[in-house]
């Protein structure tokens, strides 16, 4: 279990990493615990990478039950186009998100 302090940490140098490779990449804002790491397709530009499972776990800390998170996740965050440096959404079940230490 990470702290608070650790995540920040983390967060912070995953988005000074995104910054340096796209500097128009978008984020999320107010979901910083939920950012994972960076994401590249193959001939496109490197974006944010964020963990669904985490973004709905932040959302029902805000006081949505489950299925109010998962209503406004995908009316306000998967099905929102966000252009080509938007983020990239993804499902990993939260205990086997790992902290990566590569370059």
């Amino acid at each position: 279990m990470l702290t608070g302090k650790e995540v920040a940490e983390m967060t912070n140098s995953v988005i000074e990493k995104l910054i340096e490779k796209n500097p128009e990449a978008v984020v999320i804002a107010g979901f910083d615990d939920c950012l994972i790491g960076t994401a590249t397709q193959c001939g496109r530009n490197t974006v944010a990478l964020y963990s669904t499972d985490l973004l709905i776990e932040e959302l029902m800390t805000r006081g949505m039950d489950h299925e109010e998170a998962w209503e406004h996740y995908f009316l306000n965050l998967e099905s929102v186009d966000m252009g080509e440096n938007g983020p990239q959404l993804v499902s990993i079940p939260i205990g086997e998100v790992e902290e990566y230490e590569g370059d």
